[in-house]
């Protein structure tokens, strides 16, 4: 299985939230994203990504199929937005 997931900020009420999304088709084929896993605002997604980083333990199930390459690429994401 390919990893499909990427992380996408959504700015409400003035602050950015950030999410871990996969992409797929659904049976009309027509793409669909789906949210994986909430990381919170700009500061604690940071936080968070920087812990998986660092120590792989922390890694919750569901995100451990993503490697240290695609955490530290959402984490220059993060923050760069």
């Amino acid at each position: 299985m390919s990893r499909t997931g990427f992380v996408q900020a959504v700015k409400a009420r003035g602050k950015y939230y950030f999410y871990v999304r996969i992409s797929f088709r659904d049976e009309n084929k027509k793409p669909k994203n789906k949210n994986l896993m909430g990381l919170g605002q700009k500061e604690k997604a940071h936080l968070l990504l920087q812990s998986w980083i660092d120590d792989k333990n922390s890694i919750p199930e569901v995100m451990k199929k993503y490697n240290q390459e695609d955490f530290k690429k959402w984490l220059k994401y993060v923050q760069d937005k």
